[in-house]
């Protein structure tokens, strides 16, 4: 069981220890990583698409450019319609960790 916050990503739980937090989901910090290369990505250098996908900057930027300023994600459902995905900034308060 247990019960607690779950992982955006592989939907266990999450305890405050490996919890980290980006554009309001909560994710456990191993899986806080880049769909393109599997980079383990920082509180500061994250992306994410409009489908929630996590990035590094320099894959993010590249599917960006390639697809002419809007990011569409292949996934199993397509229910979000293609839009500008949203970067990270560290000052406006979206990506913390609880230490």
């Amino acid at each position: 069981g247990g019960g607690g916050e779950k992982c955006a990503l592989c939907a266990k739980t999450v305890y405050v220890a490996e919890r980290a937090v980006a554009q309001d989901k909560i994710f456990h910090v191993a899986c806080f990583r880049c769909k393109e290369c599997n980079v383990k990505l920082t509180l500061s250098s994250w992306c994410m698409d409009p489908c929630g996908g996590l990035w590094c900057k320099p894959h993010f930027m590249q599917a960006l450019k390639t697809s002419g300023g809007t990011l569409t994600v292949n996934t199993e459902s397509e229910r979000s319609p293609p839009s500008t995905p949203r970067r990270s900034d560290s000052s406006n308060g979206k990506a913390a960790a609880t230490p």
